[in-house]
């Protein structure tokens, strides 16, 4: 006989009962997870991981990897492969990849060729993250079509495949690097990866009569590594006794190989130049150049640099993803207000708006979403870049080149014949192009600009020493937009805490704001403890030990208001201009780094990495509200008064209105005690004594604490302003005013 609440127990997978019975979630934490899952479509395992943040036993993985497995193979209706139970012939997938299917193939559909079997008819074993996709389905049968091969599905989760792509791509680095075999002519066909980013990457993969050189072989490998980190930058660096290799991730530099071999340096180079189409015999002095290949489908731009050192020749390779689409404004700045405030900007007919940002933070990208969210064909927008970076519809682009005479001052003056609406410059390298776009500015053009710089008010007191007059700088200026990238936390790994008194005075917080906020910090482990935790099954998988995972902007807007024009024309200094800007409203990048503190999206020790200038203990360059300890306790303590005082006046009030009611019997109303009250009163608004002053015996101490009183009065004041204006959670207006009953 059922129970009558029976139909209410939810039906739980096996996963979901071991993650009971195990004690690592309670039901109620199941169930929220459960429709968390459903409404974000995150993995289940990443859900519980962030919710208790901890990781999960590996047994518990292995039971949600084989429920998935199982899904999967009777979702696709075919056999599924997994790595920890079957068998894989490393030798036989390599000779899978050099002769039928290349590496980039492979990457680009999501499958990897496991065997061939030895029964007529031949079938090549194909594990695949989707064995249901027609055009995947038909684009390997026509691959195998050629070599009388026929096709054998297996379905495999999109996580294992990406571990066997990447420890494939490993094993062959250490094969070549360990192996000095290799660096003779190989005895059976070995796929170049050059293939992958060549323009034609499918005709013409193998060669049996020139087969690649490990060289070859090695850069392309590196190249093809940091296409998939998604690194900016690839540095190939010569040591006294080693070549070390560093990527560029997330505006951090990492070490992502162990260091190779000395004697490697040179031929690597040399190949690196040969693909750049640089000189390789000149080796004392720096050069520049640049290539393209494709990558998965995509096209990547290398631009090198060579600069001859103690070591050796350094190569710097920049990595931009040329055809990646522009981000739009609303995914680039997501806060509303700074959005709109840039938006309003971008609508003016004419003027200029200057973009400034550091080498490395995103300045680039977020000038192609601005001239992208203007860009329609109802406008005539003209760019000038060295070099150009992405294409954008309905945008004339030009691209400099001095040994053609196409220079910035050449196309400036074209622009005038062309009937130019928006002008977008790439940057103000000299005196001569600063003074024309001021000069476009100023007649009906609008003019979209960069300077490398830290912040707005520098880029007007770099354009004043440039030489421009700031008369006219003042008139053309219409705003200047600044930009920082903070890492972004990972949140399966994130760690809560409560950061102390002292870590928010830091940042001109109240301590008040450790209560209602939530503060994270990364669970970032050192490269020791990442091995530890991978070889135990316990490293997040999100970012891998780094506690951080991608990037997040932070802006700033600088409206050119009357004021600041009147100090940019009178030639003000740099400290007048940053106090004029904060009275006529400018909110800093600390304003919008800690927003995103508050999200969870970053952590207050990455806001002071990234803006050291903008905090408070650095008034000088850019005033931030402090709130002293004292006036913090000051004004909680009158907080309180307020309150009881309040409640006695509305006891009176009724008291009094009963009295009125019936005057033959006056109730006796219990007042306050006044000595209590006053001397209640007094210590709410005096700085305890051992917070600020000993005790006071001497009277030339008296005379001496008047001095200090007056001088400190007045910050103490402003002080308490600044709490009240910037502290939403407490909402003083929302008290009752005793006075106005």
């Amino acid at each position: 006989m059922s129970r009558p609440n029976d139909h209410h127990q939810p039906i739980l997978s096996p996963f979901a009962n071991q993650l009971i019975q195990s004690g690592y979630l309670s039901l109620p934490q199941l169930q929220r997870a459960l429709g968390e899952k459903n409404n974000s479509h995150l993995p289940l395992t990443e859900i519980v991981e962030q919710m208790t943040k901890r990781p999960l036993p590996p047994q518990l993985l292995r039971q949600y990897y084989q429920g998935e497995l199982f899904k999967l193979k009777i979702l696709h209706g075919v056999e599924s492969f997994d790595p920890e139970v079957d068998s894989i012939s490393w030798p036989a997938v390599e000779m899978c990849l050099s002769s039928v299917l290349p590496l980039e193939v492979c990457q680009r559909l999501q499958v990897l060729p496991l065997r061939i079997s030895q029964n007529a008819p031949l079938r090549l074993q194909v594990a695949m993250v989707d064995p249901s996709n027609p055009q995947t389905v038909e684009t390997l049968r026509t691959l195998l079509q050629s070599k009388n091969l026929e096709l054998e599905r297996r379905v495999i989760a999109l996580q294992d495949f990406e571990q066997l792509i990447e420890q494939f791509i490993q094993q062959q680095q250490i094969t070549f690097v360990k192996d000095p075999s290799l660096l003779e002519p190989p005895q059976v066909t070995v796929v170049d990866i050059t293939d992958i980013i060549e323009e034609d990457p499918i005709e013409n993969v193998v060669d049996h009569n020139n087969p690649p050189d490990p060289i070859i072989v090695l850069v392309n490998k590196l190249l093809a590594k940091a296409l998939e980190s998604k690194a900016s930058e690839l540095h190939i660096e010569p040591q006294t006794n080693s070549l070390q290799v560093r990527f560029r991730i997330d505006g951090i530099m990492r070490q992502i190989y162990r260091p190779f071999p000395r004697n490697i340096a040179k031929p690597l180079v040399a190949r690196l130049k040969i693909m750049a189409d640089l000189q390789v015999t000149s080796t004392h002095k720096p050069q520049q150049g640049r290539f393209h290949r494709l990558f998965a489908g995509h096209r990547f731009d290398f631009w090198i640099h060579t600069l001859p050192s103690h070591g050796g020749e350094k190569v710097f390779v920049r990595i931009i993803d040329s055809e990646s689409p522009c981000p739009s404004l609303a995914d680039l700045i997501p806060h509303e207000p700074t959005r709109q405030n840039i938006q309003k900007l971008l609508q003016r007919t004419a003027g200029l708006v200057l973009l400034t940002a550091p080498k490395g933070a995103g300045g680039s990208t977020t000038w192609y979403s601005l001239i992208s969210d203007r860009a329609t064909e109802f406008l005539n927008i003209s760019t000038i870049e060295d070099p150009i970076e992405r294409l954008i519809p309905h945008v004339t682009q030009v691209e400099i080149n001095e040994s053609r005479q196409i220079s910035y001052p050449t196309i400036l003056n074209s622009f005038l014949n062309q009937d130019v609406d928006i002008i977008a410059v790439d940057r103000i390298g000299d005196l001569e192009v600063g003074k024309t776009l001021i000069e476009m500015a100023l007649t009906g053009h609008l003019v979209l600009t960069t300077l490398p710089l830290n912040n707005p008010i520098t880029g007007i007191l770099r354009l004043n020493k440039m030489g421009v007059n700031r008369a006219l700088l003042a008139e053309a200026l219409l705003g200047i937009i600044n930009q920082r990238l903070l890492r972004r936390l990972c949140p399966v790994c994130r760690l809560n805490y409560t950061p102390s008194v002292e870590e928010l005075h830091k940042f001109g917080l109240p301590a008040s704001h450790r209560q209602p906020v939530t503060f994270y910090k990364a669970h970032s482990l050192s490269p020791a403890l990442i091995e530890v935790a991978q070889a135990k099954g316990q490293l997040c998988r999100h970012c891998n030990g780094l506690g951080y995972h991608g990037q997040v902007g932070i802006y700033e807007v600088l409206n050119i208001t009357t004021h600041l024009k009147t100090q940019i024309s009178q030639d003000a200094e740099a400290q007048v201009l940053q106090d004029t800007a904060l009275k006529d409203g400018w909110e800093t990048l600390l304003s919008y780094a800690l927003d995103l503190v508050y999200q969870g999206h970053t952590t207050l020790e990455e806001v002071e990495r990234i803006l050291p200038d903008y905090l408070p203990a650095n008034l000088s360059k850019i005033p931030v509200a402090v709130v002293s300890p004292q006036a913090q306790k000051q004004l909680e303590e009158l907080e309180k008064l307020l309150t009881t005082l309040t409640e006695k006046f509305q006891q009176l009030k009724q008291e009094i209105a009963a009295v009125a009611a019936d005057d033959s019997h006056p109730p006796e109303l219990e007042l306050p005690d006044s000595e209590n009250w006053e001397d209640q009163f007094m210590k709410s608004m005096l700085i305890p004594d051992n917070l600020m002053y000993e005790e006071l015996k001497d009277p030339g101490d008296w005379e001496q604490l008047k001095k200090e009183f007056a001088a400190t009065q007045d910050i103490i004041i402003s002080e308490l302003e600044e709490i009240v204006e910037s502290v939403p959670d407490w909402d003083i207006n929302s008290m009752p005013d005793p006075w106005n009953q």
